[in-house]
């Protein structure tokens, strides 16, 4: 579907403001017109010394009726002041509606696209679809809309005066326009290919800047300065050529049209002084014909920029229509659950899961982790670990088998009430911008003074925050700045621990935490979480000894399960890894 029509279906609430500033752009046009003919009319009463109309009106002498002129002109332009500030502040309106609307729904649909969706598009093109392509469709209504409209409207009404004062002449005047209107076609066709290339090569500079940024203490400790500016400067001379081809298709247009302009100029001129020399048109009118040329005719050129708007614009509607339209699953389906009628009872049955087309990376996976109880998971990366997390938590769904969440598929429960349920932290703790206690109640808003500060104690990050200078009111920067790996997975432990949900889920949550911190910490988790139901992952085997259960996995399978002392016992793969540790 075009992609206009696709934008005008979605803007569907404007419809009314769109309509609005038309009109009244449109009224603006056929009053900027006017002054023109009033001065054809008074050249028309100072050779003829009268006009029969305004005779008729009672305006008997010539110095009346240019008096009334003189009137009706400003009176005119003030019209035209009236509507030129109606017609700005409804485009203008539409532009940050429409624009605010996009940018909303746009992100929305992002944040609840699943998974296996997301990662199909880098950060960079997601950022540039959400935030540039939305801007570039709020400066196309902000000055293009009332463009066209002036344009469309100041080609009839002017074509209409040339036809009524001489239809020879106005279709003379006009033939230039159906060339200019073809050539135009041509250009927009070939300028479309080449700002969907230019949009393309946009998110490509924009996701590889993105990336760089997020890892610029690795460029740095590799000294790769250079290497990645490089790389930069390639894909910028990439988006720059992909300018550049467009840029020569569209600033060949005004020239090529000018040339179509001015010969209909010329004829005017010429012909048309010929028919007032020869008394067939009076001189006013001959004047309101030269003046009109150009109203009608210069304009025009104007049609490449607006042509070149166009396509960028629609180039970029498609983009964000695109990702609007991916189909995304219902959030308010599935049965409703609160946290506090989990009890945690989780079965693994006969698990497959595969990354799109790729071998199984999940195989026949079975486990049943009783309500309350603590198992852990140990192996090699890539093994399955965390897959098996994401699958409980339908980041993405198994391909075959099921999982079940107190003797109920989880896929019957509704995906935020299941997510509420969990309480997940990672060894790559996110820290949003804000400061220190909302980052702890991040996700739980109502969490009292209390509650925050003992969930800092019990994930020993307590004491580190009473001593920044703001203590739990310090801002954080990008990343998490100031705060160490370390201490930003401690405040990931006490966000998880304010959640205070059923089952909690630790993967490799504490890695850059020293061993003292980390005993203090299990030691309080311990006794905190004693009836909630623990998923870890552990980085250290001393982390995980008090588990329930201990799972070794390799190649998607559980190889060996049992406590730390019955796996000690078993000689096999977990008590080669625990010797290694003691070491």
């Amino acid at each position: 579907m075009n992609a206009l029509r696709r934008l005008w279906q979605y803007g569907r609430p404007y419809h009314r403001d769109c309509i609005y500033a038309v009109i009244y752009s449109t009224i603006n046009k056929l009053f900027d017109i006017a002054p023109e003919l009033l001065i054809g009319l008074a050249i028309n009463i100072i050779v003829t010394k009268q006009n029969d109309t305004l005779f008729a009106l009672g305006l008997t002498t010539p110095m009346t009726q240019l008096i009334t002129i003189g009137i009706a002109t400003f009176i005119i332009f003030a019209l035209e002041s009236i509507t030129e500030c109606l017609h700005s502040i409804r485009w203008r309106s539409l532009a940050q509606s429409l624009q605010h609307t996009l940018r909303i729904d746009a992100y929305r649909h992002v944040q609840n696209l699943d998974t296996r969706t997301l990662q199909q598009y880098t950060t960079g093109e997601l950022t540039t679809i959400v935030n540039d392509d939305i801007n570039q469709i709020e400066r196309f209504f902000y000055t293009g809309g009332n463009e066209f409209v002036h344009l469309f409207v100041g080609t009839l009404a002017i074509g209409g005066i040339f036809f009524y004062i001489s239809p020879l002449i106005a279709s003379i005047a006009l033939t230039p326009i159906p060339a200019i209107i073809v050539i135009t076609f041509y250009f927009q066709r070939t300028l479309e290919k080449h700002y969907n290339q230019v949009r393309k090569k946009a998110a490509n500079i924009a996701s590889r800047i993105t990336n760089n940024l997020q890892g610029i203490m690795t460029i740095k400790s590799y000294v790769t300065q250079q290497y990645e500016l490089d790389r930069i400067t390639q894909e910028s001379k990439i988006y720059k050529q992909a300018n550049d081809d467009a840029i020569v298709v569209s600033s060949a247009f005004t020239p090529v049209v000018r040339i179509a302009i001015v010969t209909g100029f010329i004829f005017t001129l010429v012909l048309g002084g010929w028919y007032t020399l020869q008394g067939y048109i009076a001189l006013g009118s001959y004047g309101v014909l030269v003046f009109q040329t150009q109203r009608l005719l210069w304009p025009l050129t104007q049609l490449g920029q607006l042509t070149d708007m166009y396509e960028r614009t629609m180039a970029a509607t498609r983009r964000v229509l695109d990702i609007i339209a991916i189909p995304i699953d219902r959030r308010d389906t599935g049965k409703h659950i609160q946290p506090h009628d989990v009890a945690g009872h989780i079965n693994f049955n006969e698990i497959t899961f595969a990354y799109g087309n790729e071998s199984p990376i999940i195989k026949d996976f079975t486990l049943q982790i009783p309500a309350g109880h603590t198992v852990a998971f140990v192996g090699p990366s890539g093994c399955g670990k965390t897959t098996i997390l994401q699958l409980l938590m339908r980041f993405y769904n198994p391909i075959h088998g099921s999982i079940t969440l107190d003797d109920t598929p989880i896929h019957e429960y509704n995906v935020d009430d299941l997510r509420k349920a969990i309480a997940f932290v990672s060894q790559d703790v996110f820290m949003f911008h804000g400061t220190i206690r909302e980052n702890i109640t991040y996700g739980s808003p109502y969490a009292t003074e209390q509650d925050i500060e003992h969930a800092a104690r019990q994930a020993q990050a307590h004491d580190f925050i009473m001593e920044l200078p703001n203590g739990y009111d310090t801002q954080l920067l990008e990343h998490g700045a100031p705060l160490s790996g370390g201490q930003k997975q401690r405040i990931g432990i006490a966000r998880a621990l304010v959640k205070n949900a059923p089952i909690c889920i630790f993967d490799e949550a504490t890695s850059a935490v020293d061993n003292i911190t980390e005993e203090a910490i299990q030691t309080a988790l311990d006794q905190e979480l004693r009836n909630t139901t623990r998923i870890i992952i552990a980085h250290r085997l001393t982390s995980i000894t008090t588990a329930d259960t201990i799972c070794v996995m390799h190649n998607g399978h559980i190889t060996e399960s049992g406590s730390h002392d019955e796996l000690l016992q078993q000689h096999g793969i977990y008590h080669s890894l625990w010797t290694r540790s003691q070491k």
